[in-house]
């Protein structure tokens, strides 16, 4: 048994849940950019009138609406499996801010965000 001091596991495993979940979808909306410049994609969208930095922008943001779905999930099965949550609405929107600009930054960390 993991000696957790009397706070029930749960309680640890949600939130490593959250971050985990979040830097898996940055890492791929990443590479993902990087597979759309072998498949010829990029080289469309550059040609377009859009902003170079708002294609970037568009992906970050994906990225972190998608990380901030998957958190909500996860703190809804969460409370339902008893996990002891604050209700201070400061906290779970906090929460949220950190999960979209983390997982929005790490997104754009692809060695092919700078491409031509």
């Amino acid at each position: 048994m993991i000696p957790t001091g009397g706070i029930p596991y749960v309680d640890y495993l949600a939130p490593g849940m959250i971050a985990q979940s979040a830097m898996f979808i940055a890492i791929f909306y990443g590479v993902q950019i990087i597979w759309e410049r072998d498949a010829g994609v990029l080289n469309k969208l550059l040609v377009t009138p859009t902003p170079r930095s708002a294609l970037i922008t568009g992906k970050a943001f994906a990225a972190g609406v998608k990380s901030l779905v998957q958190a909500v999930v996860v703190l809804l099965v969460a409370a339902l499996l008893g996990m002891a949550l604050t209700w201070n609405p400061v906290k779970p929107l906090a929460v949220a801010a950190i999960v979209l600009l983390g997982s929005a930054f790490f997104s754009c960390l692809s060695p092919c965000t700078r491409c031509p």
